[in-house]
């Protein structure tokens, strides 16, 4: 069975929008309601790396966004705001972490799932096992790329099989685990 009533799917910032986050975009926060950018190339499974990125041909150590009501909705800022699940959209596998406290600003080609945090937490394990990954190969073959690489989008993340919250297995003792340990190290072998 699939979560559907208490979770949510998101995209980050949307191509037509690329232009004009960029004016709200610097090196480092510049308060502290700023998010960090996170885009795909940086996302991986349970971590965010501290790689430099790239946003409007501008390369970021640590791209920040920050509010302006005259460029970002409420809305999308409510998203960069709330826990959420991040995705990558670009990937040769599934590549997921947590933003728990809702920090991180998901930018073109990056997904959120939203939901309560031991939800997510459920959900972050499954999507990042070996075995959804499998499967994902398997069952959107179709969507791979040149090179291996498939484009994701929410569409398809809806369809990742995920248990219901009430089954017998409970995942959040061993993501917070996984989590704590990519934080002190992201390149952690946790598989």
């Amino acid at each position: 069975a699939k979560l559907t009533s208490e979770v949510s799917y998101s995209p980050g910032i949307n191509g037509f929008q690329f232009t004009n986050y960029g004016k709200c975009i610097t090196e480092g926060p510049v308060n502290k309601e700023s998010k960090q950018l996170v885009t795909t190339g940086i996302i991986d499974r349970y971590a965010i790396l501290n790689n430099s990125t790239k946003y409007k041909g501008s390369s970021y150590n640590r791209p920040y966004i920050s509010y302006n009501s005259e460029i970002i909705s409420i809305g999308k800022w409510k998203l960069f705001n709330t826990p959420k699940i991040i995705v990558a959209g670009m990937t040769k596998q599934i590549e997921a972490t947590l933003d728990e406290k809702g920090l991180l600003a998901p930018a073109v080609s990056v997904y959120s799932i939203i939901s309560d945090v031991n939800t997510l937490k459920h959900i972050l394990a499954i999507i990042n096992s070996r075995l959804i990954d499998w499967y994902f190969k398997i069952r959107f073959q179709d969507k791979h790329l040149a090179g291996g690489y498939i484009s994701m989008n929410t569409k398809l993340i809806e369809k990742i099989p995920v248990a219901n919250l009430n089954s017998k297995y409970n995942f959040k003792p061993l993501v917070d685990q996984i989590l704590a340990a990519k934080q002190k190290d992201p390149d952690a072998d946790t598989s």
